[in-house]
């Protein structure tokens, strides 16, 4: 599987709330992953 890279420059005001909350929880879900990775990388 490639490593596919994802950036997220900013999120601006969003209209529909329920958008917000689907783009935030995606957003704390990357930032988990990437705190798991580098954690994972400074055990090995």
């Amino acid at each position: 599987m490639k490593n596919k890279k994802l950036t997220i420059k900013s999120i601006s005001y969003v209209h529909d709330p329920e958008a917000a909350k689907k783009w935030f929880d995606l957003y704390l879900n990357l930032v988990k992953e990437k705190l798991i990775q580098e954690s994972s990388k400074s055990v090995d």
